[in-house]
Protein backbone atom coordinates (compact mmCIF):
# COMPACT_ATOMS: atom_id res chain seq x y z
CA UNK A 1 0.00 0.00 0.00
CA UNK A 2 2.80 2.39 0.96
CA UNK A 3 4.68 1.78 -2.30
CA UNK A 4 1.42 2.27 -4.23
CA UNK A 5 0.88 5.67 -2.60
CA UNK A 6 4.43 6.69 -3.39
CA UNK A 7 3.99 5.52 -6.98
CA UNK A 8 0.79 7.56 -7.35
CA UNK A 9 2.55 10.59 -5.89
CA UNK A 10 5.30 10.18 -8.51
CA UNK A 11 2.68 9.99 -11.27
CA UNK A 12 1.02 13.18 -10.06
CA UNK A 13 4.43 14.87 -9.99
CA UNK A 14 5.14 13.76 -13.54
CA UNK A 15 1.79 15.13 -14.77
CA UNK A 16 2.60 18.49 -13.19
CA UNK A 17 6.06 18.44 -14.76
CA UNK A 18 4.72 17.62 -18.24
CA UNK A 19 2.25 20.52 -18.00
CA UNK A 20 5.01 22.82 -16.77
CA UNK A 21 7.34 21.92 -19.64
CA UNK A 22 4.54 22.42 -22.16
CA UNK A 23 3.88 25.88 -20.71
CA UNK A 24 7.57 26.72 -20.79
CA UNK A 25 7.79 25.81 -24.45
CA UNK A 26 5.19 28.47 -25.22
CA UNK A 27 6.27 31.18 -22.79
CA UNK A 28 9.39 31.99 -20.81
CA UNK A 29 9.86 29.35 -18.15
CA UNK A 30 11.82 31.52 -15.74
CA UNK A 31 11.28 35.25 -15.42
CA UNK A 32 13.72 37.39 -13.46
CA UNK A 33 12.23 39.09 -10.47
CA UNK A 34 13.81 42.30 -9.20
CA UNK A 35 17.32 41.64 -7.94
CA UNK A 36 17.20 41.23 -4.19
CA UNK A 37 18.96 43.96 -2.23
CA UNK A 38 17.81 43.30 1.33
CA UNK A 39 18.15 39.55 1.90
CA UNK A 40 21.39 39.95 3.88
CA UNK A 41 22.02 39.41 6.71
CA UNK A 42 19.93 36.24 6.87
CA UNK A 43 17.99 35.22 9.95
CA UNK A 44 20.06 33.47 12.61
CA UNK A 45 17.69 30.52 12.80
CA UNK A 46 18.65 29.32 9.32
CA UNK A 47 22.36 29.03 10.13
CA UNK A 48 23.62 25.47 9.60
CA UNK A 49 24.66 23.35 12.58
CA UNK A 50 28.43 22.91 12.91
CA UNK A 51 30.44 19.79 13.83
CA UNK A 52 34.10 18.79 14.09
CA UNK A 53 35.51 15.69 12.39
CA UNK A 54 38.79 14.54 13.92
CA UNK A 55 41.00 13.23 11.12
CA UNK A 56 43.32 11.70 13.72
CA UNK A 57 40.66 9.15 14.71
CA UNK A 58 40.34 5.78 12.93
CA UNK A 59 38.15 6.32 9.84
CA UNK A 60 35.30 4.17 11.12
CA UNK A 61 35.00 6.34 14.25
CA UNK A 62 35.16 9.83 12.73
CA UNK A 63 31.46 10.34 12.01
CA UNK A 64 29.80 8.47 14.89
CA UNK A 65 28.97 11.53 17.03
CA UNK A 66 27.40 13.28 14.03
CA UNK A 67 25.35 10.51 12.44
CA UNK A 68 24.01 9.33 15.80
CA UNK A 69 22.51 12.79 16.27
CA UNK A 70 21.10 12.76 12.74
CA UNK A 71 20.15 9.07 12.73
CA UNK A 72 16.39 9.53 12.43
CA UNK A 73 16.75 11.95 9.53
CA UNK A 74 19.13 9.62 7.69
CA UNK A 75 16.70 6.71 8.08
CA UNK A 76 13.77 8.80 6.86
CA UNK A 77 15.71 9.80 3.76
CA UNK A 78 16.78 6.21 3.05
CA UNK A 79 13.19 4.99 3.47
CA UNK A 80 11.99 7.60 1.00
CA UNK A 81 14.83 6.75 -1.39
CA UNK A 82 13.85 3.07 -1.18
CA UNK A 83 10.22 3.92 -1.86
CA UNK A 84 11.13 5.62 -5.13
CA UNK A 85 11.46 2.22 -6.82
CA UNK A 86 10.06 -1.31 -6.44
CA UNK A 87 11.64 -3.29 -3.58
CA UNK A 88 13.22 -5.89 -5.85
CA UNK A 89 14.85 -3.18 -7.93
CA UNK A 90 16.21 -1.32 -4.90
CA UNK A 91 17.57 -4.55 -3.41
CA UNK A 92 19.18 -5.48 -6.72
CA UNK A 93 20.69 -2.01 -7.00
CA UNK A 94 22.10 -1.93 -3.47
CA UNK A 95 23.50 -5.47 -3.72
CA UNK A 96 25.16 -4.42 -6.95
CA UNK A 97 26.60 -1.26 -5.42
CA UNK A 98 27.86 -3.00 -2.29
CA UNK A 99 30.41 -4.79 -4.45
CA UNK A 100 32.03 -1.42 -5.00
CA UNK A 101 32.81 -0.60 -1.35
CA UNK A 102 36.15 -2.38 -1.58
CA UNK A 103 37.09 -0.11 -4.47
CA UNK A 104 36.48 3.10 -2.54
CA UNK A 105 39.83 4.77 -1.88
CA UNK A 106 40.90 4.74 1.73
CA UNK A 107 39.89 6.18 4.13
CA UNK A 108 36.51 7.00 2.55
CA UNK A 109 35.23 3.44 2.24
CA UNK A 110 36.05 2.81 5.88
CA UNK A 111 34.21 5.99 6.86
CA UNK A 112 31.09 4.76 5.05
CA UNK A 113 31.37 1.42 6.86
CA UNK A 114 31.63 3.27 10.17
CA UNK A 115 28.56 5.40 9.38
CA UNK A 116 26.50 2.31 8.51
CA UNK A 117 27.49 0.63 11.77
CA UNK A 118 26.76 3.74 13.84
CA UNK A 119 23.21 4.16 12.51
CA UNK A 120 22.62 0.39 12.37
CA UNK A 121 21.70 0.35 8.70
CA UNK A 122 22.80 -1.89 5.82
CA UNK A 123 26.09 -0.78 4.33
CA UNK A 124 24.58 -0.90 0.85
CA UNK A 125 21.92 1.67 1.82
CA UNK A 126 24.47 4.21 3.07
CA UNK A 127 26.66 3.59 0.03
CA UNK A 128 23.67 4.05 -2.29
CA UNK A 129 22.88 7.41 -0.69
CA UNK A 130 26.47 8.59 -1.09
CA UNK A 131 26.35 7.67 -4.76
CA UNK A 132 22.90 9.22 -5.27
CA UNK A 133 24.24 12.66 -4.33
CA UNK A 134 26.85 12.26 -7.09
CA UNK A 135 24.21 11.86 -9.78
CA UNK A 136 21.61 14.56 -9.17
CA UNK A 137 22.39 18.19 -8.33
CA UNK A 138 21.23 21.50 -9.83
CA UNK A 139 23.41 24.34 -8.57
CA UNK A 140 24.56 27.92 -9.03
CA UNK A 141 28.13 28.98 -8.19
CA UNK A 142 29.60 32.50 -8.35
CA UNK A 143 33.13 33.84 -8.05
CA UNK A 144 33.53 37.62 -7.71
CA UNK A 145 36.57 39.87 -7.34
CA UNK A 146 36.65 43.33 -5.76
CA UNK A 147 38.68 46.32 -6.97
CA UNK A 148 41.65 45.26 -4.83
CA UNK A 149 41.77 41.77 -6.31
CA UNK A 150 40.20 40.06 -3.28
CA UNK A 151 38.21 37.01 -4.45
CA UNK A 152 34.93 35.80 -2.93
CA UNK A 153 32.92 32.65 -3.60
CA UNK A 154 29.21 31.90 -3.22
CA UNK A 155 26.96 29.01 -4.11
CA UNK A 156 23.43 27.61 -3.95
CA UNK A 157 23.10 23.85 -3.83
CA UNK A 158 19.81 22.66 -5.34
CA UNK A 159 18.80 19.02 -5.16
CA UNK A 160 15.62 16.96 -5.48
CA UNK A 161 13.92 18.46 -8.54
CA UNK A 162 11.64 16.00 -10.38
CA UNK A 163 11.90 13.42 -7.57
CA UNK A 164 8.50 13.82 -5.96
CA UNK A 165 6.52 16.91 -4.99
CA UNK A 166 5.03 17.58 -1.56
CA UNK A 167 1.91 19.73 -2.17
CA UNK A 168 1.43 20.40 1.55
CA UNK A 169 4.98 21.58 2.08
CA UNK A 170 5.05 23.25 -1.36
CA UNK A 171 8.51 21.87 -2.07
CA UNK A 172 10.38 18.90 -3.50
CA UNK A 173 10.30 15.97 -1.09
CA UNK A 174 14.01 15.15 -1.37
CA UNK A 175 14.87 18.74 -0.47
CA UNK A 176 12.52 18.48 2.50
CA UNK A 177 14.44 15.48 3.85
CA UNK A 178 17.88 16.94 3.18
CA UNK A 179 17.54 20.39 4.72
CA UNK A 180 17.67 19.00 8.31
CA UNK A 181 20.62 16.78 7.31
CA UNK A 182 22.72 19.70 6.05
CA UNK A 183 25.74 20.26 8.30
CA UNK A 184 28.89 22.40 8.42
CA UNK A 185 32.00 20.34 9.13
CA UNK A 186 35.36 21.49 10.46
CA UNK A 187 37.92 18.80 9.58
CA UNK A 188 40.74 18.97 12.10
CA UNK A 189 44.08 17.29 12.69
CA UNK A 190 46.15 17.94 15.78
CA UNK A 191 43.38 20.21 17.01
CA UNK A 192 43.78 22.56 14.02
CA UNK A 193 41.50 23.16 11.05
CA UNK A 194 42.64 21.54 7.81
CA UNK A 195 39.54 22.40 5.77
CA UNK A 196 35.83 23.14 6.22
CA UNK A 197 32.83 21.89 4.27
CA UNK A 198 29.07 21.93 3.94
CA UNK A 199 27.58 18.49 3.31
CA UNK A 200 24.84 16.05 4.27
CA UNK A 201 25.06 13.91 7.40
CA UNK A 202 25.79 10.35 6.30
CA UNK A 203 28.00 11.34 3.36
CA UNK A 204 31.79 11.45 3.06
CA UNK A 205 32.19 13.31 -0.23
CA UNK A 206 32.19 17.09 -0.52
CA UNK A 207 30.38 19.51 -2.86
CA UNK A 208 31.26 22.76 -1.08
CA UNK A 209 34.41 23.52 0.90
CA UNK A 210 37.25 25.82 1.84
CA UNK A 211 40.89 25.28 2.69
CA UNK A 212 41.62 28.46 4.69
CA UNK A 213 44.26 30.73 3.16
CA UNK A 214 44.57 28.38 0.17
CA UNK A 215 41.38 28.09 -1.89
CA UNK A 216 37.64 27.42 -1.89
CA UNK A 217 35.66 25.22 -4.24
CA UNK A 218 32.15 24.21 -5.22
CA UNK A 219 30.99 21.36 -7.42
CA UNK A 220 28.10 21.59 -9.90
CA UNK A 221 26.58 18.81 -11.97
CA UNK A 222 27.21 19.06 -15.69
CA UNK A 223 24.53 18.28 -18.26
CA UNK A 224 26.43 17.24 -21.39
CA UNK A 225 25.02 15.50 -24.45
CA UNK A 226 25.25 12.09 -22.74
CA UNK A 227 22.46 12.45 -20.18
CA UNK A 228 23.17 9.11 -18.49
CA UNK A 229 26.90 9.70 -18.18
CA UNK A 230 26.75 9.66 -14.37
CA UNK A 231 24.82 6.40 -13.87
CA UNK A 232 26.81 4.65 -16.60
CA UNK A 233 30.02 5.80 -14.96
CA UNK A 234 28.94 4.19 -11.69
CA UNK A 235 28.08 0.92 -13.47
CA UNK A 236 31.48 0.90 -15.14
CA UNK A 237 33.16 1.65 -11.81
CA UNK A 238 31.51 -1.35 -10.11
CA UNK A 239 32.03 -3.82 -12.95
CA UNK A 240 35.52 -2.89 -14.08
CA UNK A 241 38.71 -3.79 -12.32
CA UNK A 242 39.97 -0.22 -12.63
CA UNK A 243 40.17 2.15 -9.68
CA UNK A 244 41.59 5.02 -11.73
CA UNK A 245 38.30 6.90 -12.14
CA UNK A 246 37.03 8.78 -9.08
CA UNK A 247 33.78 10.15 -7.72
CA UNK A 248 33.84 13.92 -8.16
CA UNK A 249 33.04 14.64 -4.50
CA UNK A 250 35.66 12.19 -3.21
CA UNK A 251 38.33 13.78 -5.41
CA UNK A 252 37.25 17.20 -4.13
CA UNK A 253 37.65 16.16 -0.51
CA UNK A 254 41.09 14.72 -1.21
CA UNK A 255 42.11 17.97 -2.91
CA UNK A 256 40.83 20.05 0.02
CA UNK A 257 42.95 18.00 2.38
CA UNK A 258 46.11 17.66 0.30
CA UNK A 259 46.45 20.48 -2.25
CA UNK A 260 49.01 23.04 -1.09
CA UNK A 261 47.72 26.00 -3.10
CA UNK A 262 45.07 27.29 -5.49
CA UNK A 263 47.22 26.34 -8.50
CA UNK A 264 47.77 22.86 -7.09
CA UNK A 265 44.02 22.44 -6.53
CA UNK A 266 43.15 23.58 -10.06
CA UNK A 267 45.71 21.17 -11.52
CA UNK A 268 44.42 18.18 -9.54
CA UNK A 269 40.76 18.92 -10.28
CA UNK A 270 41.55 19.44 -13.98
CA UNK A 271 43.60 16.31 -14.61
CA UNK A 272 42.22 13.48 -12.45
CA UNK A 273 39.97 10.94 -14.17
CA UNK A 274 36.31 11.07 -13.13
CA UNK A 275 33.26 8.82 -13.28
CA UNK A 276 31.00 11.57 -14.61
CA UNK A 277 31.25 15.08 -16.13
CA UNK A 278 31.08 17.95 -13.61
CA UNK A 279 32.04 21.58 -13.05
CA UNK A 280 34.58 22.54 -10.40
CA UNK A 281 34.48 26.21 -9.42
CA UNK A 282 37.67 27.26 -7.60
CA UNK A 283 38.64 30.57 -5.95
CA UNK A 284 42.03 31.52 -4.53
CA UNK A 285 43.73 34.13 -2.38
CA UNK A 286 45.37 36.30 -5.04
CA UNK A 287 44.19 38.61 -7.83
CA UNK A 288 42.37 36.83 -10.69
CA UNK A 289 42.53 33.48 -8.90
CA UNK A 290 39.13 32.21 -9.96
CA UNK A 291 38.45 29.41 -12.43
CA UNK A 292 35.49 27.45 -13.74
CA UNK A 293 36.76 24.00 -14.69
CA UNK A 294 34.46 22.22 -17.14
CA UNK A 295 35.24 18.54 -16.82
CA UNK A 296 34.68 15.56 -19.04
CA UNK A 297 35.61 12.21 -17.53
CA UNK A 298 39.17 12.60 -18.75
CA UNK A 299 40.06 16.28 -19.14
CA UNK A 300 39.33 19.96 -18.57
CA UNK A 301 37.54 21.75 -21.42
CA UNK A 302 37.71 25.51 -22.07
CA UNK A 303 38.47 26.72 -18.53
CA UNK A 304 37.05 30.17 -17.76
CA UNK A 305 39.04 32.52 -15.51
CA UNK A 306 38.75 35.87 -13.76
CA UNK A 307 40.56 38.67 -15.58
CA UNK A 308 40.81 42.44 -15.85
CA UNK A 309 37.81 42.32 -18.18
CA UNK A 310 35.81 39.78 -16.17
CA UNK A 311 35.49 40.40 -12.42
CA UNK A 312 32.84 37.76 -11.80
CA UNK A 313 31.98 34.30 -13.13
CA UNK A 314 28.68 32.41 -12.93
CA UNK A 315 28.27 28.67 -13.39
CA UNK A 316 25.01 26.73 -13.30
CA UNK A 317 24.70 23.28 -14.93
CA UNK A 318 25.40 24.03 -18.57
CA UNK A 319 28.58 24.76 -20.52
CA UNK A 320 29.35 28.47 -20.35
CA UNK A 321 29.97 28.74 -24.10
CA UNK A 322 26.50 27.35 -24.88
CA UNK A 323 23.04 28.83 -24.44
CA UNK A 324 21.20 27.34 -21.43
CA UNK A 325 17.92 25.50 -22.13
CA UNK A 326 14.71 27.55 -22.13
CA UNK A 327 13.40 25.75 -19.05
CA UNK A 328 16.41 26.43 -16.82
CA UNK A 329 18.26 29.69 -17.36
CA UNK A 330 19.50 30.70 -13.92
CA UNK A 331 22.72 32.00 -15.45
CA UNK A 332 21.14 35.07 -17.07
CA UNK A 333 19.40 36.41 -13.93
CA UNK A 334 22.58 35.92 -11.88
CA UNK A 335 24.65 37.80 -14.46
CA UNK A 336 22.12 40.64 -14.67
CA UNK A 337 22.09 41.12 -10.90
CA UNK A 338 25.87 40.93 -10.60
CA UNK A 339 26.29 43.57 -13.32
CA UNK A 340 23.84 45.86 -11.56
CA UNK A 341 25.51 45.44 -8.19
CA UNK A 342 29.10 45.81 -9.43
CA UNK A 343 28.31 48.88 -11.52
CA UNK A 344 31.35 51.13 -11.10
CA UNK A 345 29.13 54.22 -11.24
CA UNK A 346 27.44 53.18 -8.00
CA UNK A 347 28.36 55.23 -4.94
CA UNK A 348 27.55 52.40 -2.54
CA UNK A 349 30.54 50.52 -1.15
CA UNK A 350 30.08 46.82 -1.81
CA UNK A 351 30.00 44.18 0.89
CA UNK A 352 30.71 41.14 -1.28
CA UNK A 353 29.15 38.60 1.08
CA UNK A 354 26.02 40.75 1.07
CA UNK A 355 26.09 41.05 -2.71
CA UNK A 356 26.54 37.32 -3.27
CA UNK A 357 23.81 36.42 -0.81
CA UNK A 358 21.40 38.86 -2.44
CA UNK A 359 22.10 37.46 -5.91
CA UNK A 360 21.73 33.89 -4.65
CA UNK A 361 18.44 34.93 -3.02
CA UNK A 362 16.96 36.29 -6.26
CA UNK A 363 14.33 34.13 -7.96
CA UNK A 364 14.93 31.97 -10.02
CA UNK A 365 18.53 31.60 -8.79
CA UNK A 366 16.83 30.73 -5.50
CA UNK A 367 14.14 28.12 -6.17
CA UNK A 368 12.13 25.28 -4.66
CA UNK A 369 15.06 22.86 -4.92
CA UNK A 370 17.57 25.12 -3.13
CA UNK A 371 18.76 23.47 0.09
CA UNK A 372 21.54 25.77 1.23
CA UNK A 373 23.55 28.88 0.39
CA UNK A 374 27.24 29.16 1.26
CA UNK A 375 29.53 32.22 1.20
CA UNK A 376 33.32 31.80 1.31
CA UNK A 377 36.40 34.00 1.53
CA UNK A 378 39.46 31.82 0.82
CA UNK A 379 41.90 34.55 1.91
CA UNK A 380 40.55 34.69 5.47
CA UNK A 381 39.05 31.21 5.65
CA UNK A 382 35.61 32.61 6.52
CA UNK A 383 32.66 30.44 5.53
CA UNK A 384 28.99 31.12 6.26
CA UNK A 385 26.21 28.69 5.37
CA UNK A 386 22.43 28.90 5.62
CA UNK A 387 19.50 26.56 5.05
CA UNK A 388 17.14 27.82 2.35
CA UNK A 389 13.47 27.20 1.76
CA UNK A 390 12.02 29.27 -1.06
CA UNK A 391 8.42 29.81 -0.01
CA UNK A 392 5.71 31.50 -2.02
CA UNK A 393 5.87 32.06 -5.77
CA UNK A 394 9.21 30.39 -6.49
CA UNK A 395 10.13 28.40 -9.57
CA UNK A 396 10.46 24.61 -9.14
CA UNK A 397 14.16 24.76 -10.15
Amino acid sequence: MRNRKIFLARMNSMIVIVVLFASCAITSCQVLEDCRTNAFPPKENIAIEEFVVNLDLPPQERWTHIVMKKKDGIKKFVDYFRGMMPSFLFNTLTNFLEKGIKKFPKPYGDEIIGIAKAVDMPLAHILACNIFYELEKVCTSIIAEDEKGHVYHGRNLDLGALLGWDPKGDTWQIAEFLRPLTIAVDYQSGGKTVFKTVQFAGTVGVFTGIAPERFSFSLNSRSPDTFFGGPMGVVHWVLSGSTEQQFASILARSVLENAESYDDAVKRLSESRLLAPVYYIVAGTEKHQGTIITRSKTQSIKPLRLSDKQNFLVQTNYDNWKKPPFYDNRRKPANICLKQMTNKNSTKKLNFFEMLYNVLSTVPVLNKATIYTTLMDPSTGEIQSFRRDCTGDCYPW
